[in-house]
């Protein structure tokens, strides 16, 4: 097969080898830095800086590529490598972000061409031969596993940011393949400082699997790795020593190796090739960005998070402080109300007459005549018209109130109305046109407050409610979010 490569690092180097001692294979191109270019001359038939990657999608023949690099460019000749229909091999690098696993999941899911993604522990033959002892019991029933790193600190004593992740991307996909799927994460770090951390556990869990600890602390000396497998009739131990010692009676020290070998590599992209498996292994590289980033969520917010769904528990969690919340305001209304009913029966310095004549609205203030007259105004007018079509219907006196108007308008606002609402053929008693003051002017603006501050939470909630109805998007349409944006690439 043809292949081109975009080489940003020399994570590919033991694969080119591998494709340069195949008959089968050959690299037709390949774009790379200035330090991979003496190397990769020997390889590929032709070469070119980085910044020309465009020069692969032209080579003639080619049929796969090959992507290792984690800047805009890298992403971007992934990209275009697989819209064009070619097969692609890629090396996961954490910086690369989960949107990059996410733009190409799409054509993976397509299955005309073969994507995939490097594992660092899957494709060697000892984690193979352990994973298959783990499936088929031999150690016993698992009950849990814990995966240790010990890095080289910087002069602060701290293990920068960048490192953490990578090998958190590889360890999270190899204790996925051992233990299962997770579906939450809690993750802690101690040591802060600019760019970096002194330690950061990772505890993985999920329904049906056994509970998996990753844990990586600053220290001195070389790198050292520690996976420990217990299980109910014996725990193992497998690790970066070069001279393993066993620890007790029950406990098995092994050597791993922890990165595969090219050829591993090759055989693996032409076995999937052969079964025609499309990108069915994308979706693991999909899941292992899912639980680099739940980590970050779950450090960011301090609390256990979902894996790859945390929209959705972020949902059902504002749901349920909503559903607190309106029960909350439904018993404050409930009080309330019956504080606010004892409150204006107790209180209202009102008497019987003034409120019969003010449920009937047959009250009539200074804003139904004309300022310092004793002329009706046209609302007033109205307003008295109302009244007289009502007399009947009740024995309340017609008030006026005579606020901010002197005795002689008062009188003559009185006679006013006794002359528009009287009728030679439907005389009413002059008695039921009073002038006097009311009472209580403080407990009427109180008791509007007062039921303001009654059914105001309720209305907040109810508010609420509604806009989540306006903005709930139709039918059919993906609602904008994180997931959203890896998708579609944006």
């Amino acid at each position: 097969m043809n292949f081109v490569v975009f080489a940003g690092n020399s994570a590919c180097r033991s694969l080119l080898d591998a494709i340069d001692a195949s008959e089968d294979d050959r690299v037709v191109a390949a774009a790379c830095n200035p330090t991979l270019r003496a190397e990769v001359e020997g390889l590929a038939e032709t070469t070119c800086a980085l910044r020309d990657w465009q020069q692969l999608l032209v080579a003639p023949g080619a049929e796969a590529g090959i992507v290792c690099g984690h800047d805009e460019d890298a992403r971007e000749a992934a990209w275009q490598i697989a819209v064009m229909g070619l097969h692609l091999i890629v090396y996961p690098d954490a910086r690369q972000t989960a949107s990059f696993a996410y733009r190409l999941w799409p054509l993976a899911v397509d299955g005309s061409s073969v994507l995939m993604p490097v594992s660092v522990y899957r494709l060697d033959p000892q984690w193979r031969e352990l994973r298959e002892r783990l499936q088929q019991g031999r150690l016993g029933r698992l009950r849990d596993i814990e995966f240790s790193r010990r890095e080289p600190a910087d002069a602060a004593g701290i293990v920068d940011d960048e490192a953490v992740s990578r090998h958190l991307l590889h360890d999270a996909d190899l204790l996925r393949w051992l233990c299962g799927e997770f579906s939450r994460v809690t993750s802690l770090q101690t040591g802060r400082a600019a760019g970096g951390v002194a330690s950061q556990s990772v505890t993985l869990a999920g329904d049906g699997c056994p509970e998996a600890t990753w844990s990586m602390k600053a220290a001195a000396g070389e790198p050292h790795w520690r996976l420990t497998i217990s299980a109910q009739t014996q725990t193992e131990i497998h690790s970066s020593d070069r001279h393993p010692q066993s620890e007790d009676d029950v406990a098995t020290t092994v050597h791993l190796a922890e990165a595969c070998q090219g050829i591993e590599i090759l055989r693996e992209f032409e076995r999937l090739h052969a079964e025609g498996a499309g990108g069915r292994e994308w979706i693991e590289l999909v899941r292992d960005f899912d639980v680099l980033d739940a980590t970050r969520r779950s450090i960011r917010r301090r609390r256990t998070v979902e894996i790859g769904s945390d929209e959705f528990s972020e949902q059902g969690q504002f749901k349920s402080k909503m559903s607190a919340a309106g029960c909350g305001a439904l018993l404050y209304t409930m009080v309330a109300l019956v504080f606010v009913l004892l409150a204006g029966a107790l209180l209202d310095p009102r008497d019987a007459a003034q409120k019969r004549s003010q449920t009937a609205d047959f009250v009539l203030g200074a804003e139904d005549f004309q300022s310092d007259t004793t002329a009706l105004t046209q609302a007033g007018k109205l307003h008295l018209e109302d009244i007289r079509a009502r007399l009947w219907q009740t024995t309340a006196e017609i008030i006026i109130d005579p606020e901010g108007a002197s005795a002689e308008v008062t009188d003559g606002r009185r006679a006013t109305v006794l002359e528009e609402i009287s009728n030679p053929a439907d005389p009413i008693d002059a008695s039921r046109v009073v002038v006097r003051e009311l009472e209580g002017r403080w407990f009427q603006r109180g008791m509007l407050i007062a039921w303001v501050l009654v059914f105001l939470p309720g209305g907040v909630i109810l508010l609420l409610q509604g806009l989540l109805l306006v903005a709930r998007p139709a039918a059919g349409d993906q609602p904008h979010s994180a997931a959203t944006d890896r998708t579609t690439g944006h």
